[in-house]
């Protein structure tokens, strides 16, 4: 008799309960369903080519790493001053450079799903037969002008939730069927400036010769220059390769009538000297080897090598000072040596010869108001 009045009374508060609950919620003033846009934070990465590189080119490549991520996502694009992106609150890392892989005829992208390894390295010379001086010698061909970026940024919840609107439900919902989407005011995307550098240098040389007036075709070649660049760090590789110092890039630059010399000149783009060989101290004489062949006008040749590893430097940087890999520093090689003693030891002496036939020099161009200390650029 106990427990079924128990029983009743239970059941007499809980419908004195849901009473109260019904009323509450009757009396209540609902607000409309709403929706939250965007559900991801905007970005735009605003790409700066003219203060250091210096040309804006007609496209270019964006590569971007979400944090953790194996692969990166690879856009191509004619628009090479902004690029927008929606992005969710995150890590991510970006790669952007001039044009694309397939055009570049001059080197080969390697890892190219990796950040912190993917880097270009020069192709071989095809277009240049080899003699019994450099037989069986690879070269590395002049690497085209490149530009380049790489950053790190993050996206935070706070950057998502300051750019937040929230939407009536029933018209987002016809937005969304309809494929389209709710997007900022221009004024609250955030933007990422990113100055696009170069990273091809200029190797100028300057050699002292006598007797120019025998001499038919020169040829030269440079061991000891890197075979390519991270586009992550700027680093140079550190494998080394030889460059072509062919006979139509060779100048006369200036006589030195009281020697009866002249200077020659030559220019070639490269990377840049090895990663960790960027000082004087840390190369040897032997490290960078560089070497003359010369064709008289009578047909006869003659060999000239020089180790130069302690003559190459590069414009700026002293000794001692840290060298940081901003890719903008030129490579200078002056191999000027003693010209009080001529001879094969020193200075090229090309001999006295008879041409032989039609042949003749080739060294009739010169370059402009050559200075102490300066270089015509001469752009291939």
């Amino acid at each position: 008799m106990r427990r079924i009045l128990k029983y009743k009374l239970d059941v007499r508060s809980f419908c004195s309960f849901l009473l109260v609950v019904l009323a509450l919620v009757s009396g209540c003033d609902r607000r409309p369903l709403e929706v939250m846009e965007p559900m991801k934070a905007e970005v735009r990465l605003d790409f700066d080519w003219m203060s250091r590189y210096g040309f804006t080119p007609e496209s270019m490549t964006v590569m971007i790493w979400r944090e953790n991520t194996l692969h990166p996502q690879v856009t191509h694009t004619n628009n090479v001053h902004s690029m927008m992106l929606d992005l969710d609150p995150g890590t991510y890392r970006v790669i952007a450079y001039s044009y694309s892989p397939d055009e570049y005829g001059s080197m080969d992208f390697r890892d190219t799903d990796d950040y912190n390894t993917i880097s270009a390295r020069g192709k071989d010379v095809t277009l240049y037969e080899n003699g019994d001086w450099d037989k069986d010698v690879r070269y590395m061909t002049d690497p085209e002008d490149i530009g380049v970026v790489a950053e790190t940024f993050t996206i935070t919840d706070a950057m998502l939730l300051e750019q937040v609107t929230f939407h009536p439900y029933e018209s987002w919902i016809r937005q969304r069927f309809a494929n389209t989407r709710f997007y900022q005011e221009a004024d609250g995307v955030y933007s990422l400036p990113l100055v696009i550098k170069p990273v091809i240098t200029k190797l100028n040389v300057y050699v002292e010769v006598g007797g120019l007036e025998n001499l038919a075709e020169l040829t030269g070649s440079i061991t000891g220059m890197a075979d390519g660049f991270y586009l992550t760090h700027s680093y140079r590789t550190e494998d080394v390769r030889t460059m072509l110092l062919p006979t139509n890039k060779w100048t006369k630059a200036k006589d030195i009538k009281e020697h009866g010399t002249v200077y020659l000149y030559h220019q070639t783009p490269v990377f840049g000297l090895p990663h960790g060989k960027e000082h004087l101290s840390a190369r040897g004489d032997d490290f960078n080897v560089f070497t003359i062949h010369a064709t008289m006008r009578d047909g006869t040749t003659k060999l000239y090598t020089y180790n130069v590893g302690k003559l190459i430097k590069y414009r700026g940087l002293e000794e001692g000072m840290e060298f940081i890999h901003d890719m903008h520093l030129e490579l200078e090689m002056d191999l000027v040596l003693d010209i009080s003693t001529v001879g094969e030891e020193n200075i090229p002496i090309f001999p006295d010869v008879i041409p032989s036939g039609d042949t003749g020099s080739g060294f009739g161009a010169e370059v402009e108001a050559w200075q102490e200390g300066e270089s015509t650029d001469l752009r291939f």
